[in-house]
């Protein structure tokens, strides 16, 4: 009798990590499928249609692992308790049958069944292989246009960094609509009291001087006499009294609307730009997180092969283990007497294990909306 035969061997440990890749590969399946449109985020359209259709094809291997091979990996588990299964009925059928002869066919059966959890393992050992691959490469295509979106928003000349100049600017602007808002009040108000002064002198001019006349007291015995005095105000244009301050705050009017008119211009001009920073960071928030994610995810998604992988190896040494070691009662008393409690142990332990994948998303975080959403 080959020693170890139907010995479990690693295989309990093999399932175990194989159950821990496959939730974190589900994880970073459902983080990815719940994951906005990326492209919305970017105002270059022929960038932004790369993106969508880069993400789509990385929708398309989280989709294919969460619907197809995720529940490949949960029957895995249900094979090696299977397994289990077989080897305790094995147990407790070997001392009730009748002839030794019956005793290569009962361990025929066991075996093939054996040989049937090998052959499922392996095919989705090679299933996730390939999808790892597939998705290694959507994700390189993906992160490869995610990188072009930042190298085009990040840096000295990128996007951001010329918004914000642009900010800056539209501030500095706004400043100087504000003086000039200032400074032509100034001018109309200058321009009103210049008006009103010209005016005041004007009908001060008249109330004095007006009819010319001697305001002196003639002496006794002589008649007033006319001093000659014509109609005047000192410094004063008496066709155009006033027209200067008019003509001044006048101009001074029509400066303080176009500089309002400009303070109005440049404040919306000011919100756009606020409004396109907060796009470009948004853009820039969700390009570099989605590049985070689908990194994980393919990561996890070739842990998972890996581990799916080793469980291949397990079962196929298994068998070859327990090839030709069971056809005599006294061979297959031995071996179980070696492994029952093993397999028991591995029960146990993959009820847990089944119920962390399966039993109600238990240990699968809810990764909630996306991180960023769309404005």
């Amino acid at each position: 009798m080959a020693a170890g035969a139907l010995d479990p061997l690693t295989l309990a440990d093999d399932v175990e990590r194989l159950v821990a890749t496959g939730i974190a590969a589900q994880a970073r399946a459902l983080a990815l499928a719940r994951q906005e449109n990326a492209a919305s985020f970017v105002p270059d359209e022929v960038l932004a249609a790369r993106i969508q259709d880069a993400q789509e094809q990385v929708g398309e291997s989280t989709a294919y692992f969460l619907d197809r091979l995720l529940p490949d990996l949960i029957r895995g588990l249900s094979d090696a308790d299977g397994a289990a299964g077989l080897v305790t009925g094995l147990d407790r059928t070997i001392t009730r049958l009748d002839t030794d002869g019956q005793v290569p066919v009962v361990t025929g059966a066991v075996v093939t069944e054996f040989d049937a959890y090998r052959a499922k393992s392996l095919r989705l050992s090679n299933a996730l292989t390939a999808a790892a691959g597939r998705a290694d490469a959507k994700v390189a295509t993906l992160a490869g246009v995610l990188k072009s979106e930042i190298a085009a928003l990040d840096g000295p000349d990128g996007a951001i960094a010329k918004a914000r100049a642009g900010i800056a600017a539209t501030v500095k602007a706004l400043d100087d609509d504000v003086n000039a808002v200032v400074t032509q009040a100034k001018a109309v108000g200058s321009g009103v009291k210049g008006f009103l002064t010209d005016k005041v002198k004007f009908a001060t001019g008249i109330l004095t001087d007006f009819g010319g006349k001697d305001t002196t007291p003639p002496k006794a015995g002589e008649k007033p006499k006319d001093t000659g005095k014509k109609f005047s105000v000192t410094g004063i244009d008496v066709e155009r009294a006033g027209d200067t301050g008019a003509d001044t705050a006048s101009s001074g009017a029509t400066g303080l609307d176009a500089a309002i008119a400009a303070f109005k211009r440049d404040n919306v001009e000011l919100a756009a730009l606020y409004q396109r920073l907060y796009r470009l960071n948004a853009a820039m928030a969700v390009a570099a997180a989605l590049t985070d994610q689908i990194t994980a995810y393919a990561g996890a998604l070739r842990l998972t092969a890996v581990a799916a992988a080793n469980v291949t190896t397990t079962w196929e040494t298994c068998l070859a283990r327990t090839d030709g070691a069971l056809d005599t009662r006294p061979s297959v008393e031995a071996a179980l007497a070696k492994v029952t409690d093993g397999w028991a142990e591995l029960s146990a332990r993959l009820r847990h294990a089944r119920m962390a994948v399966a039993g109600g998303r238990g240990l699968i975080p809810d990764v909630g909306p996306l991180l960023v959403r769309t404005p």
